[in-house]
Parts: C-alpha cells; structure tokens; sequence
C-alpha cells in the first residue's frame, strides 16, 4: 500500500484502486458527447470538484448520486 504525503492527514491510496474519475471517465461510463459531459459535470446537485480547468468526480460519490437519482431527470436539453 502506498501512503500519500498527506499521511498527517491519515489519507491512504492504494496504488491499485480508483477513487476519483476525470471528465473523459465520465464519458465512457454514461456513453455520451463531451458537451454533453460538461454540461452533467456543472449540474447542480452532481458531486464534480473542479481544480483548475479540470474536472473530478469522487467514485463513492458517483454511486451515492446514481442510486439517490435513479429513474430521475437530471439535465434538460436547452433550445
């Protein structure tokens, strides 16, 4: 197990595991455009962190999101 600099902050990351996705992650998982991406990861209530230009989405996160919106709308096409 590899432990991060951040060990004062009792933080450890299995070099093995993925805990955090970017935005091309969440475009193969939902099988969708890049615009259509962007527009999911600036949706209100959607557990994306941006650091810089980039987004991230916390993989625990993404599953507590999925399950709490299921069968749900989410995004509405602008005309």
């Amino acid at each position: 197990m590899k432990t991060s600099k951040m060990a004062d902050y009792n933080v450890s990351i299995d070099s093995g595991d993925i805990v955090m996705y970017d935005s091309n992650d969440i475009q193969n998982i939902f099988k969708c455009g890049k615009r259509q991406t962007y527009e999911l990861l600036n949706t209100h209530g959607f557990p994306s962190i941006r650091i810089g230009a980039k987004f991230y989405v916390e993989k625990n996160a993404l599953n507590r999101w999925l399950t709490q919106n299921q069968g749900r709308q989410v995004m509405t096409e602008k005309y």
